[in-house]
């Protein structure tokens, strides 16, 4: 019955954990061993030779004990990567019984000691460690600090050792004629074959270090983020939640849980797809690893909405009413009431408001759309035909899709569109850098800017306000934004800078009232497009992300239809329904690389392999089950986490639902961009480096990002057969069958779309790419590796005939 299964099970895991307490008190014990030798030698015999003569037995058994490592992750006993495993065990292995155990030479070198400080030390505690952490979940703070931080030290001290070792054992005449070996591969010693140096290929050591030379920094890396997890896991931040102020997470089981919420709000957009709620919505429910396994209920909740666009439309529903009925608020006072109660507030803390208006100064306007890029900066930015030209070669690259191609070009050879006198945009985040209030300014318009308040101010930290008033002022534009006190009693900028801004976490209320109450917003007959451009690491992200939607969707509703446009930096690391065009492009890239980088083809099948299939995964993604026949691309990236991801889907359902409601909304797709922000993270600034080797992936500098994306907004703005505006639904080749579509128009997505591989799958890879002399020398880099190992190998054949 169900309790003898139950029994079996548990005594199943308890002689497992027996197995596994067992085999790291001996492991630990053999390095332990090893351990004292090392001191006793250093003390009495400093002789390297003498060390292996005490240990070498205990050493060659303990290290060997390790292949057991890789076979535990095989059967599935322990999580982990197969590859990884065979090469940090399979390399040692190598190095004991192929370098030091045929090599005298090797053995007694002064290396030998570096490298047993490394191995006792990391394997001492590596293995006391696991065999601790079975019987106990928190083993010994000491413990832990030395198994996640020794590492920074001992394995670049053992990687070098290594390397030394090698060298010892290759033969002197090879080495003194290594180049002549490599080169020519003729050169053969009989010194070379003789003695027990031979014993050890000389082509093949010099591989081995090559690798060693190739995957060090993955590895130390790899060891980084597993340290940074390990210590978030241990100690994690003290939750700020209860005792944060405005708007708060879900109480949920009695604690304010991002991924219960998160969990929660995804399981009920599901269950408004009706087609799936039996399956999809019950294992998103139970799934205990979320922060992991997000990705895949994002898939099914995306699936769900395109089987009708009555799903679509539902799911966007449930989820954003869920986060607007769920979520809570904690007011000055103290008192937590629900956020959608707080959002009823009719008053505002605002009590002024300041005009830098310069739509006099004629000669400050630009009037014509500019771009930047690359060398042609600011100062000397491209125009008129010459973004024509770069529109048309992006769009053929595949970094673009044609009708975004189309919709630069339109704003290009449409000038007075960048006239929008009656226009006024609210820009939530005007600061940010991914913004347009820059090109906004550049060409004169009217904008009502929101960002941090300027009490915020720090030291080391550029005023944003200070810098939007500066750059307000030399333009030929129009900037209105809040203050705390009245115009009248700021004396100066100083004064205006700490009086400027707002809280969106906590005065969401207050902006929107202030907004309503703007004569430019009463008035019906201006066209007030409000944006959301905010970012914040985290939990933050989402809350930022409500308090703006919750904004956005009031302002739309109380203003006369049409009259209001929701605007959206849309990006291209999410779920999106694609063009046919882009899908095949995709396919073309994957199958075709085989015939005009063959070279390159077989690295990338030889990294897709040896990882499992987890890099260079195919970015081709159809369900053929819908009712719909739709193109799909998953960009979702893990790393960026469950609550960036929902952060944006609500900003896709909000369209949804403002789309269908008649509202125009601007969704358009931004590329990756470099800003400051992004690069100054050194891995995101590895990964940039190197992502473009795969077509038509581009990374974009900020100012060029800037240009084209406002571009796209005044064309969804301007254009009257727009697809962002609902009453062009089915003309001409605005076909949006299903609401989801609506992302697919003038998407910007840098080659996300196209490319032959998911944005997940190419993190490591861009990263050795960027290493390996970057998008342009990678595969002459790899040749000519391949070339001196293949001169190497022959030159050893040769010498052992």
């Amino acid at each position: 019955g169900l309790g003898h299964v139950t029994l079996r099970e548990e005594t199943a895991k308890m002689i497992l954990k027996l197995y596994f307490i067992l085999f790291n008190l001996v492991s630990a014990a053999g390095w332990a061993f090893c351990g004292i030798m090392l001191l006793k030698n250093l003390a009495f015999f400093p002789d390297g030779a003498k060390l292996w003569e005490s240990m070498g037995t205990v050493l060659m058994v303990t290290q060997s004990l390790a292949i057991m490592e890789t076979v535990h992750v095989l059967i599935g006993f322990v999580r982990g990567s197969v590859f990884q495993s065979m090469f940090q065990v399979g390399s040692r292995i190598f190095l004991i019984w192929a370098v030091l155990v045929p090599s005298e030479k090797a053995r007694a070198h002064w290396s030998l000691y570096t490298l047993m400080v490394a191995y006792v030390l990391t394997e001492t505690v590596r293995y006391t460690f696991y065999a601790i952490r079975q019987v106990s979940s928190r083993p010994p703070a000491p413990l832990f600090h030395l198994r996640y931080n020794m590492f920074y030290v001992l394995y670049p001290m053992g990687i070098t050792s290594e390397v030394l070792l090698i060298l010892q054992s290759v033969p002197a005449d090879f080495k003194n004629d290594m180049f002549k070996n490599l080169v020519f591969a003729n050169y053969c010693s009989e010194s070379c074959i003789s003695g027990s140096e031979n014993l050890v290929g000389c082509g093949v050591t010099l591989l081995l270090m090559i690798i060693y030379a190739l995957l060090s920094i993955p590895m130390i890396m790899a060891m980084h983020f597993i340290s940074k997890a390990a210590y978030r896991k241990r100690y994690p931040r003290k939750p700020k939640m209860d005792r944060a102020k405005g708007i708060l997470f879900p109480l949920i089981n009695g604690q304010r849980s991002t991924q219960e919420a998160g969990k929660s709000i995804i399981c009920t957009a599901i269950t408004a797809g009706k087609p799936i709620v039996p399956v999809a919505a019950a294992k998103a429910r139970i799934e205990r690893s979320w922060r992991f396994k997000y990705i895949r209920h994002f898939k099914a909740m995306f699936e769900a909405c395109l089987e009708t666009p009555q799903d679509a439309v539902a799911v966007a529903k449930a989820g954003a009413e869920c986060m607007h009925q769920t979520f809570d608020f904690r007011r000055p006072d103290k008192e937590i009431i629900p956020f959608k109660e707080e959002m009823k507030r009719t008053n505002t803390c605002f009590k002024g408001t300041f005009r830098i208006d310069n739509t006099d100064k004629k000669d400050a306007v630009v009037n014509e759309l500019t771009v930047p890029y690359k060398s042609r900066d600011n100062n000397n930015p491209l125009k008129g035909k010459e973004i024509i030209k770069l529109a048309d070669k992006w769009a053929k690259y595949g970094t673009i899709e044609p009708d975004a191609a189309e919709a630069i070009k339109l704003v290009t050879n449409n000038p007075e569109w960048l006239k929008m006198p009656n226009t006024y945009f609210v820009l939530i985040g005007a600061g940010s850098a991914m913004g347009p209030f820059l090109k906004l300014m550049e060409i004169g318009a009217n904008v009502i800017a929101l960002d941090i308040p300027g009490k915020w101010e720090k030291p080391n930290r550029p005023s944003v306000w200070r810098r939007l008033m500066k750059v307000a002022r030399v333009s030929g534009g129009k900037m209105i934004f809040p203050l705390s006190k009245p115009a009248s009693e700021c004396k100066d900028d100083d004064d205006i800078v700490q009086a400027a801004g707002a809280n969106l976490l906590e005065q969401p209320a207050d902006i929107l009232n202030w907004l309503m109450n703007l004569e430019e917003v009463k008035n019906p007959k201006n066209r007030i497009v409000v944006g959301n451009y905010t970012y914040l690491d985290g939990a933050l992200h989402v809350k930022l992300s409500l308090c703006a939607d919750a904004i956005m969707k009031e302002v739309a509703a109380r203003r006369p239809t049409g009259k209001t446009t929701l605007a959206y930096l849309c990006t291209p690391t999410d779920l999106h329904v694609i063009t046919k065009e882009a899908c095949k492009q995709a396919e073309s890239n994957l199958n075709n690389g085989w015939i005009f980088n063959p070279i390159g083809a077989m690295i990338e099948s030889f990294l897709r392999t040896v990882s499992g299939g987890k890099y260079l995964r195919s970015n081709v993604w159809k369900n053929s089950d819908q009712k719909q026949d739709f193109d799909m691309v998953n960009g979702l990236i893990n790393n960026q986490g469950p609550n960036y991801a929902l952060a944006k889907r609500l900003q896709h359902w909000r369209a949804v639902l403002a789309y269908e409601a008649g509202v125009p909304v601007s969704t358009n797709i931004a590329p990756s961009t470099a800003t400051k922000s992004v690069v100054s993270a050194t891995t995101f600034k590895w990964a940039y480096g190197g992502i473009p080797y795969f077509k038509p992936y581009e990374i974009f500098d900020q100012d060029t990002t800037n240009a084209v994306m406002t571009a796209a907004l005044i064309n969804d703005i301007q254009n009257p057969n727009s697809a962002a505006n609902p009453k062009n639904r089915g003309k001409g080749d605005t076909k949006v069958t299903n609401p989801m579509e609506l992302f697919k128009y003038t998407s910007f997505h840098g080659g996300v779309w196209r490319s032959a591989y998911t944005m997940d799958s190419l993190g490591v890879t861009s990263v050795l790419i960027y290493f390996l002399g970057g998008p342009k020398l990678f595969v002459p880099v790899v040749i000519g590796i391949a070339g001196a190992l293949s001169a190497a190998t022959y030159s050893v054949a040769t010498m052992t005939l």
